[in-house]
């Protein structure tokens, strides 16, 4: 991995990259002379993504219990940490800034689209729909992480021949412009313009002045992380990012294909490596074997996903630890989970239910079901979602009175209010 300030750690779901970060970090946390004690003039930081910070840090302080050490100088902190760290130290009042959230951002565009909806050719019909404005939400929230400005919509409309693209281009354009003003007018910022601020404000304190970093988490980061990235490699002392992949005999932008199961690792540490400069990614990558006792029938998936080229089932191992199951719909698939669950807890006196994971592919189509079936076969569940206000029942039924109203109680509109969810309904109906 040579001399290289910036060291990724790459290897798959087996490896053991994660346990040698975290023993590298709470080693380098004590004192050169005596480590038994707490060095507190060292820095060091675990940036993960927001969501994970709570169970990283549980992770990071079961670790050093191991050591018999505590993390008294270890942080573990998200790019939203870091921002709250910086703005604090320069003064900069979250206040006095007005960052909004996504439910103002919608409600924001919801007035622009009002405003706007004669002039869109392209959303002009879904402009009226419900749910549009959140879309348009997140779109523009992915314009402020991409540091897309007009003169690079212009662009792509310039260079483009498809007419129904030129037609989206120049409403999102038009939209995004609307949006820029309206925030510029009341002085509102959002969260990811606040990112683009801690960028230009990062140099100017030293919070990561020789520290050790490491990123661990993420399969990628926007334009502007990656800014905030280079910033901290330029004053820190070492730089750890964890790469999920597994171990690769090179690197290299040719030939990179997005049907490729690890394509967004690699192209991550492309990424890394043009932002600071190094002409060579693998040199600097530190690989780590598979542990293939550990789960040889998840490595014989994940090294064979995506290749059509076999035939047969020549040289397919026997699968003994992955089941798969067919289910007629999602609630028939969730009642099978639950007795997956309750099967493995009472066979097996050693897990806990915290120790189980359900991953699905949209937590909005399963969030219902997953609450009603959980309770009723009393599995204690935490769903790992985020709701905005809009999605609340009483918001929905109050808008839905409004919509009554305004339309002379129209059909749809009546049945919108009676399913909203606070309306007991009658059998009659």
């Amino acid at each position: 991995m040579g001399d290289n300030k910036v060291k990724i750690l790459v290897g798959n779901h087996s490896s053991n990259k994660t346990e040698w970060l975290y023993d590298q970090l709470i080693l380098e946390s004590r004192d050169e002379n005596d480590k038994t004690k707490v060095d507190l003039k060292k820095k060091l930081y675990l940036v993960v993504p927001e969501q994970d910070t709570n169970e990283k840090q549980r992770l990071m302080m079961n670790k050093a219990k191991e050591f018999g050490y505590g993390i008294f100088n270890i942080d573990v902190v998200s790019f939203d940490r870091i921002a709250h760290y910086v703005f604090d130290i320069l003064n900069i009042e979250p206040s006095e800034e007005k960052i909004i959230d996504d439910d103002a951002k919608t409600m924001i565009l919801v007035l622009i689209l009002s405003r706007l909806k004669d002039k869109l050719k392209y959303f002009n019909r879904q402009a009226k729909k419900i749910g549009f404005a959140e879309k348009l939400t997140k779109a523009m929230s992915e314009f402020y992480s991409y540091d897309v400005s007009d003169e690079i919509i212009d662009e792509v409309i310039n260079s483009t021949s498809n007419v129904n693209m030129k037609s989206k281009l120049n409403d999102l354009k038009l939209v995004f412009s609307e949006f820029k003003n309206k925030l510029k007018e009341n002085g509102y910022s959002i969260k990811e313009d606040k990112y683009d601020r801690l960028k230009d404000e990062i140099s100017k304190v030293d919070i990561f002045n020789d520290a050790i970093v490491a990123f661990e988490g993420f399969t990628g980061f926007t334009p502007v992380q990656l800014m905030i990235f280079k910033k901290i490699v330029d004053v820190a002392k070492d730089v750890y990012v964890l790469i999920d992949l597994r171990k690769e005999n090179k690197i290299e932008s040719i030939g990179l294909k997005k049907t490729d199961a690890f394509y967004l690792s690699k192209k991550f540490i492309l990424d890394i490596a043009n932002t600071i400069g190094e002409e060579n990614p693998n040199s600097l990558i530190k690989n780590f074997e598979d542990n293939t006792e550990k789960a040889s029938d998840l490595l014989f998936i994940e090294n064979n996903i995506y290749d059509y080229s076999k035939k047969d089932n020549r040289g397919i191992p026997e699968i003994k630890n992955i089941d798969i199951y067919e289910c007629r719909n999602v609630e028939e698939e969730v009642i099978n989970i639950a007795h997956v669950i309750s099967k493995i807890l009472k066979e097996n006196k050693t897990y806990k239910y915290n120790d189980i994971r359900v991953v699905v592919p949209n937590v909005e189509d399963y969030t219902d079901i997953i609450i009603r079936i959980f309770n009723k076969y009393n599995i204690p569940f935490f769903i790992d979602d985020s709701k905005t206000i809009l999605n609340s029942p009483y918001i929905e039924t109050i808008r839905a009175a409004i919509d009554v109203v305004k339309s002379d109680f129209s059909y749809d509109s009546v049945m919108r209010y009676i399913n909203a969810g606070l309306i007991e309904k009658s059998k009659n109906i």
